[in-house]
């Protein structure tokens, strides 16, 4: 009979080997890690040298390195040492990055002044951001400085004329809107079609409301595909009149059909995007018994939502879950219960309902699971969910 392999002798053997490996594994990775950290430092002694130097860019690499804590600690007065020397020094994107964050962080008009003066600055250095931001400033009239259409204009035309898409987006409003300006629909259109060329989600969604707007032949298909180009941008109140344009075309557009389910999935999605008009459409559909809740919590925001806008049912139950103080962050007291329920129940007024009231008959809402032959729902009431563009005339 062959001799078998002692496992005494095997075992041993194998783990010596296992834990050399590991070792070595270790040791390699140990020194990348070293190697690794070396050329951190030199790169950012290389950097800081040249900062020095009086290299603005490289000064403005500081700024984000500090700012950061790219493999340093952070260090908020270093950044803007670096932020604001490479800005003196007539570095046109430091002008405009200063500007920016003087007016983003500005508690007095003072500090809306000297940001101004930066952007300026970085205007004159041809920063197409800064321009458009100045054009905002003048536009909105921000924190005592007096609204001027006439400098917002020209500051959005510069920056449009760079192909700033922001600031075409900003041009095709005030034309819309007709703020300062004459009202012009073609300008408008003009000038939203030129920023949704460059990728600007927001234009996306106007040409598609606009074109929708205008009920050519093939008003829907076209609206319906700006807004999904919107919403595959990022833009959350596309993706809800997305859902909306297609549960009023009964789940069909073209070629293309959804699901009742998807749908209303995609109501959830805009919603959780941040899209306020999709939390107020939930909140519709729930109180028509299309939708429930998954949790408190998210009734909670439809809630929310709706009782913002005005909604008295929506306030009247506001009222009733702060009442039982159950749902909301635990560091209130009952006494802040109490009183932030009488303001929400005071609001609902005294004659509405105090829980929500039942669909009367469907009349045209399709009940949970109900689907048509096609596998495509049947239609909701038009008046269930609103286009986000219904409420909504912001700039934003």
């Amino acid at each position: 009979m062959p001799l078998q392999p002692s496992r005494s002798l095997d075992n041993p053997m194998k783990k010596v080997t296992l834990v050399v490996r590991i070792l070595s594994a270790l040791i390699f990775f140990g020194v990348l890690w070293f190697s690794a950290s070396n050329a951190a430092a030199e790169d950012l002694e290389e950097v800081r040298r040249m900062a020095e130097h009086g290299s603005r860019p490289f000064q403005l690499r500081l700024w984000e390195i500090y700012s950061r804590g790219e493999g340093v600690a952070r260090d908020e007065h270093q950044a803007m040492w670096w932020l604001t020397t490479a800005a003196e020094g007539g570095y046109g994107p430091a002008q405009n990055l200063l500007g920016a964050y003087l007016l983003d962080h500005a508690r007095y008009r003072s500090d809306i002044e000297r940001a101004r003066q930066w952007l300026e600055k970085a205007a004159a250095n041809r920063q197409a951001e800064a321009q458009y931001r100045l054009g905002r400033l003048y536009l909105e009239g921000a924190s005592g400085l007096v609204s001027d259409i006439n400098q917002a204009l020209h500051w959005f035309k510069i920056a449009a004329d760079a192909g700033y898409a922001p600031a075409l987006y900003a041009l095709g409003w005030v034309y819309e809107q007709g703020r300062g300006v004459e009202a012009d629909g073609e300008k408008a259109f003009a000038f939203f079609s030129a920023a949704a060329r460059r990728n600007h989600s927001g234009a996306m969604h106007q040409v598609g409301r606009i074109l929708l707007e205008q009920n050519g032949p093939h008003a829907a298909v076209q609206a319906s595909e700006w807004f999904q180009r919107a919403a595959d941008s990022g833009e959350a109140d596309a993706l809800n009149d997305l859902a909306v344009l297609f549960l009023r075309q009964q789940g069909r557009i073209g070629e293309r059909t959804a699901s009742r389910d998807l749908i209303l999935e995609w109501l959830r999605q805009a919603a959780k995007a941040g899209s306020d008009m999709a939390l107020y459409n939930l909140w519709r559909l729930y109180v028509r018994s299309v939708i429930t809740p998954s949790n408190e919590k998210e009734l909670v925001q439809w809630l929310h939502t709706a009782a913002r806008r005005g909604e008295g049912r929506a306030q009247r139950q506001i009222g009733n879950l702060w009442r039982e103080c159950a749902v909301f962050p635990q560091h209130v007291s009952e006494y802040g219960c109490r009183r932030m329920a009488d303001y929400w129940l005071a609001l609902g007024g005294k004659n509405l309902p105090l829980q929500v009231e039942p669909p009367p008959e469907w009349g045209g809402l399709t009940a949970p699971g109900a689907e048509g032959e096609d596998g495509v729902s049947q239609p909701l009431a038009e008046d269930s969910v609103v286009f986000s563009f219904s409420m909504n005339n912001s700039l934003e």
